[in-house]
């Protein structure tokens, strides 16, 4: 079995290699040289490797047979005579920031306007799955998306996923967990992505976010009602850093403290809540405390659940996609992991509020996040552990391609 997904792999390799090379040449000394903060974004030169996962091959190696072998007949059976083999009728051409046809076929321009006649994107039903199938072989997300009690053992013990400790899995941890995995492979048709993009603000998307079977938002974002418009309301699954629970709610320390968060997540409805408690040492005992908080208010003044990322996944997945496309940065953003992780759990990914530049398509100047004043020049300048310029241009190359579709523009005049 080992045999077929290399060899999988490696044909994989091959048939993309070609256009990977030049999609990220030529995309990341575009949009670096635009965005005008090539070197103080906190990418270039910050590359580290994490430490590898200290396991039997028999854990690690790949994923059960039963589970790996259809994900990979899918993705490499022949493609139905109506399916789309390419992403738009102007696949060779070039539009530039405005949408119009580029003369100067050297340079790439922009993100195409996903929204402009002269640029039109279709899904290509092929690329979305052959990239799934690599994709979840690299980093089993079905198996190790949540920490769940079929993926750790009781009295076992997890690796974090920076530096070399371990923590045992103790009996009222295990107890905390859902017996299973609770998102499966392409269990959703249509999945929004949700980034905290100024551009998102104004942009009228809310509606065509919340139209997907499943909405996916990052870092509890705010949610409030005069947001709506433009971000939606529906949310399924939502990241919480613990870095947010620490200065945005003192780090739980008093019940008002508590009783604030609690109130937040509101918004969020019963959506899932996904927390890296084992990405650093230092976030396990907070990550508990929010999980308590939440519990002890479930069903009274929240409908929210919060769940644990596992180490290992976010391990494989900073592999994959620092490895895969060359990626110098400390750390994934949450957007790329959860861009990632929806692809494998929907059969068409939706991107939205994805764009690191200092002003959107009109020239309008944005914020870092479309519910602060922070503008994003002054913002990138304290940036020092992800790459999102090129983060960024591997999204966009995978756009172009038709595995995944990225609204870049406003949703509506």
């Amino acid at each position: 079995m080992e045999r077929r997904v290399i060899l999988y792999v490696l044909v994989l390799t091959v048939s993309v290699s070609v256009n990977v090379i030049l999609v990220r040449r030529l995309l990341v000394e575009h949009d670096i040289r635009w965005f005008h903060i090539k070197g103080r974004n906190g990418g270039s030169g910050l590359s580290e490797r994490t430490t590898a996962w200290q396991e039997s091959s028999s854990q690690n190696s790949s994923m059960d047979e039963q589970v790996i072998k259809p994900i990979i007949e899918e993705a490499l059976r022949v493609t139905p005579k109506n399916s789309i083999e390419t992403t738009s009728e102007t696949r060779n051409k070039k539009t530039n920031r405005n949408g119009t046809l580029a003369t100067h076929s050297s340079v790439l321009p922009e993100a195409v306007s996903t929204e402009h006649p002269q640029a039109p994107w279709a899904f290509n039903v092929t690329a979305a799955n052959r990239f799934r199938a690599e994709l979840e072989v690299a980093t089993m997300t079905l198996k190790l998306f949540v920490m769940t009690q079929t993926n750790v053992k009781l009295n076992g013990s997890v690796k974090y996923q920076t530096g070399t400790g371990y923590f045992n899995i103790t009996k009222d941890l295990y107890s905390w967990l859902p017996r299973e995995q609770l998102f499966g492979y392409k269990k959703y048709g249509t999945c929004s992505v949700v980034g905290n993009g100024g551009i998102l603000l104004n942009s009228g998307c809310g509606k065509k976010i919340d139209s997907a079977d499943f909405v996916i938002r990052m870092n509890l974002p705010q949610m409030k009602m005069n947001y709506t418009d433009d971000v939606g309301k529906k949310t399924n699954l939502v990241s919480a850093n613990p870095t947010i629970l620490r200065d945005r709610f003192n780090s739980l320390r008093s019940n008002a403290d508590k009783e604030a968060f609690i109130n937040y997540t509101w918004y969020y409805q019963d959506a899932y809540l996904h927390i890296s408690a084992f990405a650093y040492e230092v976030f396990t005992k907070l990550s508990f405390s929010g999980y308590e908080t939440i519990q002890n208010a479930k069903g009274k003044t929240t409908n929210a659940s919060m769940v644990f990322g596992h180490p290992q996944h976010l391990d494989l997945a900073t592999k994959f996609w620092k490895g895969k496309y060359k990626i110098k940065e400390r750390r994934l953003t949450s957007g790329l992991y959860l861009a990632g992780t929806a692809l494998s759990m929907c059969r068409e990914t939706r991107l939205y509020g994805f764009w690191p530049f200092d002003q959107d398509r009109q020239g309008r100047e944005l914020t870092h996040h479309y519910y602060d004043n922070v503008t994003m020049s002054a913002r990138h300048v304290q940036i020092r552990q992800h790459a999102i310029p090129e983060e960024y241009a591997v999204l966009r190359g995978l756009h172009d391609r038709g595995v995944i579709h990225m609204t870049t523009d406003r949703c509506s005049s």
